[in-house]
């Protein structure tokens, strides 16, 4: 275990330093060695689930039947004001 927290906290001071630096230094867990503890590949689906299970709260705790490659619970419109809110003026993407 002691092993895991030290490399956690490795890749955090070598992404703080780079960060700091203003460097364009690539560490070593992007250049296809090792995988990084910070797995995005793994931390993006526990996210979705986590966010859908909070998304079935909000809806009084009615099941979610999510279509993630569409992004849309399915059979649930009224779910849509809640997955894509609307934009507020002056925040959209040019």
């Amino acid at each position: 275990m002691q092993k895991l927290k030290n490399q956690n906290r490795r890749e955090f001071i070598e992404g703080a330093a780079f960060s700091a630096a203003g460097l364009m230094v690539v560490p070593r867990h992007v250049k296809g060695g090792i995988p990084a503890m910070s797995n995005f590949e793994y931390a993006s689906k526990l996210t979705e689930i986590t966010l859908l299970g909070v998304l079935s709260l909000r809806l009084g705790g009615q099941k979610v039947y999510w279509d993630s490659k569409e992004m849309k619970a399915t059979g649930l419109p009224e779910a849509d004001i809640f997955i894509r809110e609307p934009v507020r003026k002056g925040w959209g993407m040019a």
